[in-house]
């Protein structure tokens, strides 16, 4: 079944991965390139693996990708990407100082030790946070290591791609590493951690500019 295919194709016509869309199987037939009768049996191939929700809509329906439909396609994102990402490459992006909300020293607790086999480093706990402008891209095409799923004290905890980047501000640089959860609420957002406390590192408080170079590995 060439699910990827299909979420991709109808990814496309949706204002957004998060927003739904009024359709037929008419429709989604001329947008897969298969009859009526197909689109509709693929419709309902991708409803039971969980990958889209359908509702009553009049004569129509109204589809919208669920929360597992927008992970796969943002991972299947990441994979092309980095077919396209050289060694090397780089991307750059400026983001303000902010506090979290006090969840990063917990979870680092958690994933330390897969950090270290990572990293290499043994984290200081907590992490760096900075908020930006808009929505930032998935920098998962620049991850060197990939922190699988698990669970632990009966709760599960997802999986987290880390990728190598280069922090500065007022002429002072810090390397660290970029902390990128598979599954995110704070798009505007992103978390670093490094072996020593950023803040003081960087000599920056909530507010302050960060220039941050997300490198190829």
């Amino acid at each position: 079944m060439p699910y990827d295919h299909l979420l991709t194709a109808f990814a496309r016509i949706l204002d957004s991965p998060h927003s739904s869309r009024v359709t037929s199987t008419e429709e989604l037939g001329q947008l897969w390139g298969v009859s009526q009768q197909t689109a509709s049996r693929y419709l309902s191939e991708l409803e039971r693996e969980g990958l889209v929700d359908r509702r009553p809509s009049g004569r129509r329906q109204s589809v919208a990708l669920t929360p597992i439909g927008v992970s796969k396609l943002s991972s299947l994102h990441e994979e092309l990407a980095k077919l396209f990402t050289s060694k090397g490459q780089s991307a750059k992006i400026k983001g303000a100082v902010i506090t979290g909300l006090g969840e990063g020293a917990y979870y680092v607790k958690q994933y330390g030790s897969r950090i270290t086999a990572a990293t290499g480093i043994e984290s200081y706990p907590g992490t760096f946070n900075l908020r930006f402008s808009k929505p930032v891209q998935n920098f998962g095409r620049f991850a060197g290591s990939v922190i699988d799923g698990f669970e632990s004290e009966g709760r599960k905890f997802g999986k987290v791609s880390i990728a190598k980047a280069v922090l500065s501000h007022e002429g002072r640089k810090v390397k660290a590493y970029l902390l990128i959860p598979e599954r995110t609420h704070h798009t505007d957002q992103l978390e670093f951690v490094h072996q020593k406390n950023l803040r003081k590192e960087l000599g920056v408080k909530d507010g302050d500019e960060v220039e941050v170079e997300i490198e190829g590995n």
